[in-house]
């Protein structure tokens, strides 16, 4: 038996909520990739604020659930037949969910370290070019036997 005292019908309350914000949370994540995919850094920030609120929602949630979630197997006999189904199917689809998000997010985040890898070669390149003609037009002018040709 589970010392845990909290109704059934709470923990399912509970774990519906959880799978909501699971829910909201992968909707997000699928927007994310397109922002990312798109290269479009303004929204994707404010995207980011909005799923750090999430999480501060969903660990608020795991929160509550944690006792019943320690003890699940014992706390899951408590359940008739038809809570327990639902509550076993929450606990599935919301971990498929957390998966998913999970792996984007991966995926997304070599996206963007491949991409800032691109941009900072790219200034590296472009501040070489400009130290570089820097050098010519200082080479060229003023004091330079070959500016002196000039003129």
């Amino acid at each position: 038996m589970t010392d845990i005292d909290v109704r059934p019908e709470t923990v399912l309350s509970w774990l519906r909520e959880q799978h909501g914000l699971h829910q909201r949370l992968d909707a997000l994540s699928l927007r994310q990739r397109a922002m990312v995919v798109a290269d479009d850094p303004k929204p994707l920030l404010r995207l980011l604020a909005e799923r750090q609120s999430l999480t501060t929602e969903m660990g608020r949630v795991a929160r509550q659930i944690a006792p019943v979630r320690r003890q699940w197997t014992a706390y899951r006999r408590r359940l008739s037949p038809a809570q327990a189904l639902e509550a076993g199917r929450l606990v599935d689809v919301s971990a498929a969910l957390l998966s998913g998000v999970m792996t984007r997010d991966e995926e997304d985040a070599r996206r963007l370290a491949a991409r800032k890898r691109v941009v900072l070669k790219e200034a590296g390149e472009s501040a070489a070019s400009k130290a570089m003609l820097s050098g010519y037009v200082a080479a060229t002018s003023g004091g330079s036997p070959v500016g002196s040709w000039q003129g």
